[in-house]
């Protein structure tokens, strides 16, 4: 655990073929970055198609499918009030995308 109820999610990146750990940083306001993120990402849902894969309870991923490609982020479950009502999946629909092409496929969204 980094902060009381907000366990550091397992990442998708992936280094030299291998899945790499992206932990919650030890600072105090660990919390407050991951909800501010969830705010910004709870944005995305509404605008744009999204499900909810739950293979964490803790952290459930939220996929979301846009013009540019998919995204998608593990929400703490403390952030989902953020969010409006989504369906959830049983399977993951992820395609495979890293951190850097998530943020890639961001920065080709066009402007609203």
């Amino acid at each position: 655990m980094d902060a009381p109820g907000r366990r550091a999610p397992r990442a998708h990146r992936r280094e030299a073929g291998r899945p790499v750990t992206a932990p919650c940083p030890p600072a105090a306001d660990c919390c407050g970055v991951y909800r501010e993120r969830a705010r910004l990402v709870a944005y995305l849902a509404r605008v744009h198609p999204a499900v909810w894969h739950t293979d964490d309870p803790d952290w459930p991923v939220v996929y979301i499918s846009t013009p540019a490609g998919q995204l998608s982020w593990h929400i703490n479950r403390l952030d989902l009030d953020l969010f409006p009502p989504l369906p959830s999946v049983d399977s993951s629909p992820w395609d495979g995308h890293d951190t850097d092409e998530k943020y890639a496929r961001l920065h080709r969204l066009p402007l609203l």
